[in-house]
């Protein structure tokens, strides 16, 4: 019940503080404090008044919020009021939220910016657990005037390798809500299950949502005996649907093709080059068996399903996949050859004929959808072959790709899989970690991406939309796995899409911890790592010494060893930077109110390469070259996670490193490390040679070796030892040969296979 409606004056504001000092995820543009406070109590009156019907979902929201969690009651007589006042500003997602004694006003031109003041104001309020202590909440005065960053920012979640229910899916998208985001991108079908109902084809769910059982780990040979399946209905969707909207989310559906449909084409084989074998699949990855973009029956199915799709989705995009299409069966089928001739395809210095007939069926997608009002949205991969002026693209294999398009007047989402993928590992210490599919995308990482840099002409920064972060759940088997791979990094994310404000890494995790106190109330599942001791190694290249900074957020003491051995509260308390001058396995952790936090370990191996002077004679991948050629030599040797800064990586290229010895020394052994992850297109190297020279500039080679890369999955750090007899040199170059092309037997065949490489060492 609303009680009245009036107009609430204004206070005048005193002395500004910086906005670093609220803690509040994503962070305001502007804070200002104000005279005044607010207190209220277990049981305190309150009243809502409301200027306009259009607020009339918040304001329920709002109220109810404070009945549920603060046990205030509602009254038309109470002292404490809070108004809700429509704005002409133009944004609709800007508002302004004001606090002083006795009132709190919320100022929006439409709804959606009268939900985000709410948002601000639930992080303002006492967490549960502060408040059921104190019996009292305290809300400083304060003027806060906010509008977001992007008009678009989004969170995807695929229920098609794992299912889960329709209520999991709204508490999805209230995690969403409360990070600011307004768009959830929901991947519905895949190979490993098609999960949305299509009532002119019932087969689809009956048949293709169930798989008879999921393989184990990375693709291993064995399977589970657990059937798989599970789909939403019209009706359940319709619920989500609304759900989102009342939180002012827009739902995104994708349907993915041409690729990823070996569920459908289990169900109506015929739609597929060869017309049988196919089965729901048991395994995850790339397949080469995708819809026949030949066959007549194909684009009228497509139109079939998009048709029951738009009556259930009012979004105004629609997303078609478009990723990860092999050509391999359209180059063997004679339906999608006479198509290539039927519309005079042919191959040019870019593009094959077969990446313009899988643009064929993308436009002709597209079409579609544009005549009945919407617009298509796809992965980076809708560019090969030609993508037409109206399609926008979701850049997820990185951020060129989105500028690619905008130079061609497409407007762009980006998603870089190296930061925003939330399927990868959250913590370089993966050993404690649940099994993901590889990578790392640690929150400061996430935190650190800069979508957009000033550098970017105004004309491009205008293509790009807004940002999304993906969870894919191939090895995510549970929503409550979803909920720790989500959180926290989805508040790093949620900052950047929002806040205009410059980062401050530092700040945000400070306001970080503050955050997960609301995890704590909503009993959401989250990454703790923030609790425990960050590090950083620092080295001076001019001195050739390095040492190890530890930090950690709140309270609390930071203990360490230096043996090996687990610290305690009566080991070395941290001061300062540890000098890393030796061999040494440090040992760490935080020791709060008598409990400590997850050791973090760091062994550090010396040996004649060490830290000194290091060159790279070949160029690395831009995405994994991080500090350079100093992590080859820095005594720390890699872990199982080529994206946590200590591995460089090679994109179809070689490694050739140069190390200064400084003094003439003798040698006999060269060891090298190599992250090998097939799965990730991450193979050992195909040889190994070792040269040495005296002056640095004629370099003699004395031992070569050949690798072999069996055909296998395999995820694992390798070290190759290179002997050979003892020499006298000053300079050692170590070169490593890149398979260059991943082999045959993989399934992306054809693919430039990457490369990492890690610590080196001279005995």
């Amino acid at each position: 019940m609303f009680l009245g409606i009036s107009m609430l004056g204004l206070i005048a504001c005193s002395e500004s503080k910086s906005i670093q000092e609220y803690k509040i995820i994503p962070l305001p543009n502007e804070i200002a404090e104000r005279s005044g406070e607010l207190t209220f109590t277990p049981g305190s009156e309150f009243q809502i008044q409301n200027t306009d019907s259009a607020f009339l979902n918040v304001a329920t929201q709002l109220q109810d919020y404070l009945i549920q969690k603060y046990r205030l009651k509602p009254s038309a007589h109470a002292k404490l009021v809070i108004a809700f006042e429509k704005t002409d500003t133009k944004n609709p997602e800007a508002y302004r939220l004001d606090v002083a004694k006795n009132e709190i006003r919320i100022q929006a031109s439409a709804p959606n910016g009268a939900f985000y003041a709410f948002q601000t104001l639930r992080q303002m309020l006492p967490s549960q657990k502060v408040y059921q202590s104190d019996q009292k909440a305290e809300l400083k005065g304060v003027e806060i005037s906010d509008a977001p960053r992007f008009g678009y920012r989004g969170t995807h979640l695929d229920v098609s390798r794992h299912f889960v229910t329709a209520d999991s899916v709204k508490r999805f998208i209230d995690i969403l809500a409360m990070h600011k985001m307004n768009t959830f991108h929901w991947h519905l079908t895949d190979d490993q299950g098609w999960r949305l109902e299509i009532k002119k084809y019932p087969e689809l769910t009956e048949k293709g949502s169930r798989r008879k059982r999921t393989v184990i780990g990375r693709n291993s040979l064995q399977y589970d005996t657990i059937p798989h399946g599970g789909f939403y209905t019209q009706d359940e969707v319709r619920d989500i649907v609304d759900y989102a909207s009342k939180r002012y989310i827009t739902v995104v559906p994708e349907i993915d093709l041409p690729g990823h449909m070996l569920a459908a084409l289990a169900t109506f084989p015929e739609l597929g080059c060869t017309g049988k074998g196919y089965e729901v699949s048991e395994k995850w990855g790339v397949f080469e068996d995708v819809l026949c973009a030949g066959n007549p029956k194909t684009l009228p199915f497509i139109y079939d399903i998009f048709d029951e799709v738009l009556a259930l989705f009012p979004s105004h995009y629609i997303h078609v996949g478009g990723d990860e299409c092999p050509k391999d069966k359209w180059a063997d089928c004679p339906k999608c050859q006479s198509k290539i001739r039927q519309l005079a395809l042919k191959d040019d210095s870019v593009h094959t004929a077969e990446q313009k007939l899988q643009s064929f069926i993308t436009q002709s997608v597209e079409k579609y959808l544009n005549e009945r009002g919407r617009s298509l949205v796809g992965w980076d991969e809708i560019l090969e072959g030609g993508i037409s002026p109206n399609a926008t693209l979701m850049a997820w294999r990185g951020s060129n790709y989105a500028f690619e398009a905008a130079k061609l007047g497409n407007k762009a989402i980006l998603c870089p899989n190296r930061y925003y993928y939330l399927d990868y590992y959250q913590s370089e210490d993966i050993d404690g970690e649940p099994l993901a599919i590889g990578g790392c995308s640690t929150i400061e990482q996430v935190y650190n991406y800069q979508p957009v840099e000033d550098s970017v002409s105004q004309s491009l920064q205008s293509m790009i939309l807004g940002i999304q972060a993906n969870l894919w759940t191939e090895y995510v088997k549970n929503f409550n796995q979803a909920e720790y791979m989500l959180l926290p990094r989805l508040a790093a994310v949620s900052e950047t899409a929002w806040s205009n404000s410059p980062k401050n890494l530092d700040s945000f995790l400070d306001r970080l911890s503050s955050l997960t106190d609301r995890y704590d109330d909503e009993s959401y599942n989250y990454g703790k790592h923030i609790f425990d001791v960050r590090k950083k190694l620092l080295r001076d290249t001019v001195n050739n010494t390095q040492s190890l900074e530890l930090s950690s957020l709140g309270s609390g003491r930071i203990c360490y060893t230096l043996d090996g051995s687990e610290p305690t509260e009566k080991s070395t308390q941290y001061k300062g930077a540890i000098p890393v001058d030796k061999s040494m396995q440090i040992r760490a952790c935080v020791f709060r109110e008598g409990k400590q936090t997850k050791i973090l370990k760091q062994n550090y191996s010396f040996n004649k390469a060490t830290l000194k002077p290091i060159v790279l004679n070949t160029k690395s991948y831009p995405d994994y070259t991080f500090d350079g050629a100093t992590i080859l030599n820095d005594g720390l040797g890699g872990e199982k996670n080529y994206r946590s800064g200590y591995w460089i990586g090679f994109n179809n290229d070689d490694l050739s490193a140069t190390i200064d010895l400084i003094n003439t020394t003798e040698i006999d052994v060269v060891g090298v490390g190599a992250l090998v992850s097939t799965a990730d297109w991450v193979f050992r190297p195909a040889s190994i040679r070792i040269a040495v020279s005296d002056d640095g500039k004629e370099f003699k080679t004395i031992k070569e070796e050949k690798l072999i890369n069996a055909e296998s999955d395999v995820f694992d750090i390798e070290r190759y030892l290179i002997t050979f007899e003892p020499v006298q040199t000053r300079y050692v170059r170590v070169e490593l040969q890149s398979l260059k092309q991943i082999p045959d037997w993989h399934p992306a065949k054809g693919k430039p296979a990457f490369l990492f490489v890690d610590e080196i060492s001279i005995l």
